[in-house]
């Protein structure tokens, strides 16, 4: 069986198109799976920060500077966490991701050709 992460926006940004086709997939991948597939949703929610102090809380800009941080700070975060926890448990030729020697050379050849 396969396993997939749909790695979805937060929540709470509100993009109504966005939530709805994450979970779109997440209905339909399993049943579209010929060999079987489990879907998992990753959307944590969006911590406040900056919404959370008494005097910014109310100002559309401290609502962006919280989804900026959790954007650009702590959504990549978690995901490296996950990332870091579940690899090392996939067998190096199924995971399909190329070791950093792969990359290097990757990298080298675009520089010279």
């Amino acid at each position: 069986m396969t396993r997939i992460a749909l790695v979805s926006d937060f929540l709470e940004d509100g993009w109504y198109s966005m939530d709805l086709v994450a979970e779109m997939l997440l209905t339909h991948l399993p049943a579209q799976s010929e060999k079987g597939c489990k879907a998992t949703l990753i959307r944590p929610t969006m911590k406040r920060r900056m919404g959370a102090l008494p005097v910014l809380g109310s100002y559309n800009l401290a609502r962006k500077a919280d989804q900026a941080w959790n954007r650009f700070l702590d959504y990549p975060r978690l995901l490296r966490s996950l990332r870091s926890a579940v690899l090392p448990m996939l067998p190096v030729l199924r995971s399909g991701l190329p070791d950093q020697q792969t990359y290097r050379r990757r990298l080298w050849h675009r520089l010279v050709d």
